[in-house]
């Protein structure tokens, strides 16, 4: 794992860069994180990618929030206290900065990663940040994998479902099944705006799964559920990106 540092006008944003074997240049993916922030899970989720041949770029969603104390993932929804510490630096960090850190981040990439057609993938948070950083980046984001990813549909104006004209990626959405955050409702809201801006997208919902699943270090880690995703995710990228 390298440590990659970009001045932005806040200061300097931090993040993590994997490296697959072999020389390059390896095409990347821009991993985003859940509301855990970065930490060991989240680098043995990047090895999914660099075990296929990806460079995993994981910007920083809370260094503007530092220092800070790492979450105990197993316990920290179930703890009030911890619970509404999360969720406060969830609601402080602001996902249009955490897309221009990430911009900024491509800048100080080493020779051996292409910056060419990129992927994007993100899990809660940063499935929501995906979609959001794959309709900023426009005809740069080639696909984007959104794991139980919520809050794309939403009343305001600046609900994600609402920049699908924006997209040129082609989209895959695994939804865990009973998601307050991504509701059957939501999903025929979010179907009508990929349909109607004409985008190649892949729902699939996830049954008995819970939001989630797919981050090892929680407690409703669903393997089988977490697999898929990643066979789904690996594939995708795979026809998009090499």
């Amino acid at each position: 794992m390298i440590a990659l540092t970009a001045s932005v006008p806040a200061g300097t944003a931090k993040g993590r860069l994997h490296l697959p074997a072999g020389d390059g240049p390896h095409p990347l993916v821009i991993a985003l994180a859940d509301a855990g922030g970065l930490r060991p899970a989240m680098d043995t989720m990047a090895s999914h990618l660099t075990a296929a041949g990806y460079a995993v770029l994981m910007p920083d969603p809370y260094w503007r929030q530092e220092p800070w104390a790492p979450f105990d993932a197993t316990t920290v929804f179930g703890d009030p206290e911890e619970r509404a510490r999360l969720m406060a630096m969830v609601g402080a960090m602001k996902t249009d900065e955490w897309i221009a850190d990430t911009r900024a981040l491509l800048g100080a990439l080493p020779p051996e990663v292409r910056k060419d057609r990129l992927g994007a993938i993100g899990w809660c948070m940063g499935g929501r940040a995906a979609f959001l950083l794959a309709a900023a980046f426009g005809d740069d984001v080639a696909a984007a994998v959104c794991v139980h990813a919520g809050g794309l549909v939403g009343e305001t104006e600046a609900s994600p479902h609402r920049r699908a004209a924006a997209l040129a990626a082609e989209l895959h959405l695994a939804v865990a099944d009973g998601d307050r955050s991504c509701t059957p409702e939501h999903q025929a809201t979010l179907r009508e705006a990929l349909d109607d801006a004409d985008v190649t997208y892949h729902l699939v919902v996830h049954e008995g799964a819970a939001h989630g699943f797919a981050v090892p270090d929680f407690a409703v880690y669903d393997p089988a559920a977490a697999q898929a995703s990643w066979d789904a995710a690996r594939a995708l990228f795979d026809r998009t990106l090499r």
